[in-house]
């Protein structure tokens, strides 16, 4: 190998070295908000529909898209296996209110769930 070689070498490998320090670290879950995962707890919420309002992980008040709900629900004070569905993309901090319709969209109820900032074993907060 010749000298220039060698330093080519060297280079490649300091400048792989410099650009892996530099890299972020992957975050862990859950350290600025979460998302949720609706549960429904009656039902006459079986294809109904779940309305998410609270403040965002930049502490903006925020209202989630109509998340349609699955049919398995156990009719008592928890979700049956299988009755809950997880609002994807979006991710909330602090207390959220969760406004509960049935298939028809008429106009169930509404419960509240606090959301905490910061959950390192999980991104997803339950709520009923």
């Amino acid at each position: 190998m010749t000298a220039h070689t060698r330093f080519r070498a060297i280079a490649v490998a300091v400048l792989v070295a410099v650009a892996a320090l530099g890299a972020s670290a992957p975050a862990m879950a859950g350290n600025n908000g979460q998302q949720v995962r609706l549960c429904a707890a009656n039902e006459r919420l079986a294809y109904g529909y779940a309305v998410v309002v609270g403040f965002n992980q930049h502490a903006q008040g925020a209202i989630s898209p109509w998340v349609r709900l699955p049919l398995d629900v156990s009719g008592g004070t928890h979700a049956a296996p299988g009755a809950c569905v997880e609002l994807l993309g979006w991710w909330w901090i602090g207390d959220v209110r969760i406004n509960w319709y049935e298939s028809n969209r008429n106009y169930f109820g509404q419960s509240r769930c606090n959301v905490p900032k910061w959950n390192p074993f999980d991104d997803f907060r339950r709520c009923y």
